[in-house]
This record gives C-alpha cells, sequence and structure tokens, in this order.
C-alpha cells in the first residue's frame, strides 16, 4: 500500500511511501532529531508482531522528503523486537542540539528466563544535517542485560521541546482544523503544522473557551508537540 501524503501544502510534492496494508494508516510521530527547532516525522512503514519499522521524513523549508542514511538510501528506524532483539532509538544532546542513537540488539540465548536476558549488538550515533544522518560514533556491546545504558531506547526524548501544540491550525485565508477524519487526518494535521510558518491564532482551552496563543517567531518552526513529552 502506498501513502501520499496530499491534502498538505506540499501537494504533488508529497513523498510517495510504502506502508503496511495490514494495519492501514498509523498517525506519524513528531520528532526533532537534531535540536534545530524543526521538526521530522517518523511514519510507520512496517508492523510485526513484536516489532516496527518507521521512515523519517525531514522539512527543509521548501520540501518534505525521506531523511537520506549514511549509505545513500533512505534512512529508517526500527522499535520493539520483542524478547528476541532489542530495538529502538533515541536522543541526547550535542553541542547545544541533539544527536540521534538507534540500538540494534539479539538476545545471546533466547531461553533463558526474561530476568536473566542478555543482549549483543550495535548502538550508533548520528547526527542529522540538511535531511541527511552521518555516523558520529558506533559501539558495540555483547552480554548487558536489558536494563544496561547501552541499550537505553527511550524515545521520549526525541520529541520537540515542551511548549503548546498548535491547535486548531491555521494558514492565510483558510482554516484548518485538526482531530477528525482519522489517521488520515492525523497525518495531514501533522504535515501541514510542520510545514507551515503560520501559527493558530487561539486553541480551545480546558474550559471551552479560546485564549490567545503566539504565533511563530520565525519560519518553519513552531513551539512544543503533540505526543508524549508536550
Amino acid at each position: 500500500m502506498a501513502v501520499f501524503l496530499h491534502g498538505s501544502p506540499f501537494g504533488e510534492r508529497s513523498p510517495n511511501l510504502s506502508a503496511d496494508s495490514r494495519f492501514g494508516i498509523q498517525a506519524p510521530r513528531v520528532a526533532d532529531l537534531d535540536g534545530d527547532g524543526r521538526a521530522e516525522l517518523h511514519v510507520a512503514r512496517s508492523i510485526g508482531a513484536n516489532t516496527t519499522f518507521f521512515s523519517v521524513l525531514h522539512y527543509d523549508g521548501g520540501n518534505l522528503g525521506q531523511v537520506v542514511g549514511a549509505d545513500g538510501g533512505p534512512f529508517s528506524v526500527a522499535e520493539g523486537g520483542g524478547v528476541a532483539a532489542h530495538l529502538g532509538y533515541r536522543c541526547t544532546p550535542l553541542d547545544g542540539g541533539r544527536a540521534f542513537v538507534t540500538v540494534a540488539a539479539e538476545s545471546d540465548d533466547v531461553g533463558r528466563s526474561v530476568d536473566q536476558l542478555t543482549y549483543s549488538g550495535t548502538r550508533t550515533v548520528y547526527t542529522l544535517r540538511d535531511g541527511a544522518v552521518s555516523v558520529r560514533d558506533t559501539v558495540p556491546f555483547s552480554g548487558r542485560p536489558a536494563t544496561d545504558p547501552l541499550l537505553d531506547a527511550d524515545s521520549a526524548g526525541c520529541v520537540r521541546p515542551s511548549g503548546q501544540c498548535p491547535l486548531p491550525f491555521r494558514r492565510p485565508g483558510k482554516a484548518f482544523r485538526p482531530g477528525r477524519g482519522g489517521p488520515l487526518a492525523a497525518v495531514r494535521d501533522v504535515v501541514a503544522r510542520v510545514s507551515s510558518p503560520a501559527w493558530p491564532v487561539s486553541a480551545p482551552g480546558a474550559s471551552g473557551r479560546r485564549r490567545r496563543r503566539p504565533r511563530a517567531r520565525s519560519s518553519g518552526t513552531w513551539p512544543g508537540c503533540c505526543g508524549r513529552g508536550s
């Protein structure tokens, strides 16, 4: 199944992504992998019993495209693995920005009890620049328990800085109200927010009344994120 992120400001420039037809379209995750204030999207393309594979998209101020890996091909990340493997990603502070870290490990002996399982694999540190990742460091490890810091893959550290979600979204001369229509609408919603420097003038508060929210101060950025950690 192919996914076109149409209905967004990109139109036909929107990337064409493959997706798992068994599970349909999942709402993308919003992250800031390099700490530059712009958002990247993690779009699920394959969902297994224990593992989800994500394509990573980057907005450069004019186009939305797939992040390029160190091998020159589309960059993707995996999360999950069940008992037999430990897969995931996280972000760590680096030189005033962020580094993107992936963990890929396999169980040394899947027949052991859960509390005695150990894993061997690789922890890779990437930096993202202009829509492409470069390998900064690679740390191999072996015989480590799941609680070892080298296996830490808490993706919550990749969310955008805390702040307000720009809801509802408004572009000049055209209103956009998210939260309706299921996952497809969520995809359009997130893509629109990532791509536009426009800001909502107001959003409903807990009491149902509308409260003022600040406009973006610079093109292509917006405060906060929608999801974990916001």
